[in-house]
């Protein structure tokens, strides 16, 4: 299974001048799961992107995998203390042999977290900045309001 963006979502970062497909997916995402924000469009809504994390998200990817599994239990109601539904949905969201670690169930709630990320950010403005600062300067003050709580 492949990271996919969707198809509105390209063409919104291509306005800013973002080449890198996986960066954009990346931004999503982290929106997504800061708003737990899902979303499932339809397979001729997305793109697929990579099967794989880029190269220089290696040293990341686990960070990244944590994230998405501590947002999928918040989002479950699952406690932290309960060692069996913990393991449950690891078991569920996690593939160690895989080369990004997420299982299919895993890359499909990571993509999920990525749409809906992208409606939260898309919100933001009445139509997709054209100074890449302008988008970050947002992009991180929405961030820190969002007060990010996982436990």
């Amino acid at each position: 299974m492949s990271f996919q963006q969707r198809n509105d979502s390209a063409s919104w970062f291509r306005k800013l001048g973002f080449p890198r497909q996986f960066d954009n997916l990346y931004y999503c995402f982290v929106i997504g799961v800061s708003f737990q924000k899902k979303l499932s469009p339809s397979s001729s809504e997305v793109t697929d992107v990579i099967q794989h994390f880029p190269e220089d998200y290696a040293a990341t990817s686990n960070l990244i995998v944590a994230l998405l599994l501590a947002a999928e239990l918040k989002n479950k109601g699952v406690n932290f203390g309960d060692r069996a539904l913990v393991h449950q949905a690891v078991r569920k969201l996690i593939d160690p042999n895989s080369s990004t670690k997420l299982s299919a169930e895993g890359i499909k709630e990571f993509n999920a977290y990525a749409a809906g990320g992208f409606d939260e950010i898309a919100s933001w403005f009445p139509e997709a900045p054209q100074e890449p600062a302008r988008f970050y300067s947002v992009y991180v003050e929405k961030l820190k309001a969002a007060k990010i709580s996982l436990d």
